[in-house]
């Protein structure tokens, strides 16, 4: 009997179709886990023309943030308030009520504060693999004829949310400044929130999180 191991790393990693200045980054922004429970993140900041939408009866606004190409895009779905927003989002969310909600995206002026994070996970996968059904390649303790089994499944997956992507530019932002106006929008990322990454071309999620406390990036004058 052979046992392996099997593991997929997942990495993403994108150009953003409007980046942030680095400049504007303010390095002690806050974000709440609670009303009462806040730490310092790294705050990225950008005035963009970008798609918005929001759901009263979620309570809950989305955000697109697409990548260059416009054939995958972030989005990030942000509870109205801080404290039990995201467990009520997840609690009551629904396919019908998440395809209303996306319908309300439209093109809008928006001052954005969203923290300079990294996701990086490893998720036991053994368990959730057994739940579903898929036990033959695992080896048991009755296990005596000889064949190749898996002796674990390991799975990575890591995410960096930072100002420019791969290749760093100013961006061009609408308006030609960073002072909001009459008539923008404001979406502030400084609490619990869900994102996940499309793929408009395979119609699929690339990536999905719940972030609660995100992992700040700092970075020195060398990066």
């Amino acid at each position: 009997q052979v046992e392996a191991l099997a593991v997929l790393v997942v990495y993403f990693s994108g150009r953003w179709l409007h980046r942030f200045d680095r400049n504007l980054t303010f390095d002690k922004g806050l974000f709440y886990i609670t009303s009462q429970e806040r730490f310092e993140i790294p705050m990225m900041v950008g005035r963009l023309e970008l798609p918005l939408g929001y759901s009263p009866d979620l309570e809950v606004r989305v955000l697109e943030l697409p990548f260059v190409g416009r054939k995958v895009s972030m989005f990030i779905l942000l509870p109205d308030h801080a404290d039990l927003g995201l467990t009520n989002l997840e609690r009551n969310i629904t396919a019908d009520n998440i395809k209303a909600l996306f319908s309300t995206l439209k093109d809008e002026r928006v001052n954005l504060r969203l923290p300079r994070f990294r996701v990086d996970v490893v998720p036991p996968l053994q368990d959730a693999l057994v739940s579903l059904g898929l036990t033959a390649v695992f080896p048991t303790t009755t296990d005596t004829t000889p064949s190749l089994l898996l002796h674990d499944f390991l799975h990575r997956a890591v995410c960096e949310v930072v100002e420019e992507g791969d290749d760093w530019s100013p961006p061009q932002v609408p308006g030609g400044d960073q002072v909001g106006t009459f008539g923008d929008k404001y979406f502030e990322v400084d609490h619990p929130f869900i994102f996940f990454v499309w793929d408009y071309i395979g119609s699929s999620v690339v990536l999905m999180g719940r972030i609660v406390t995100p992992e700040p990036i700092i970075l020195t004058h060398d990066n």
